[in-house]
């Protein structure tokens, strides 16, 4: 079995680049793997291991982890998607739509 915390970090370190060069295609793929991801750190106890990435200093590991945490730690998930949201890099934009989407109630998460 794959280490599944370095899968997450290489696929939001992808992602991000992806974004950030305007590549919504390989993008969208990695938000996939991303989100396919999520059942399994919760069912395998690893929400511990997101809220140390929230102390990352690559802001797409960050903006990741906190959005994993937001419904098992919501205190430190915010935390670090507000600290994120005064980024003038695009993660500074998707920290801030992430906390209206949870605020309102319109992110899920499988």
């Amino acid at each position: 079995m794959t280490n599944r915390i370095e899968d997450f970090i290489i696929y939001a370190t992808k992602y991000g680049g992806a974004i950030e060069q305007g590549d919504h295609k390989l993008a969208n793929k990695f938000h996939g793997k991303l989100m396919a991801m999520y059942p399994f750190i919760r069912e395998e106890g690893r929400f511990d291991q997101m809220i140390d990435l929230t102390k990352s200093t690559n802001e797409n590991i960050k903006l990741w982890a906190a959005t994993f945490l937001l419904r098992t730690n919501e205190e430190v998930a915010l935390k670090a998607l507000n600290e994120l949201k005064l980024s003038p890099a695009i993660t500074g934009l998707t920290a801030s739509t992430t906390i209206d989407l949870w605020k309102k109630g319109l992110l899920r998460f499988s």
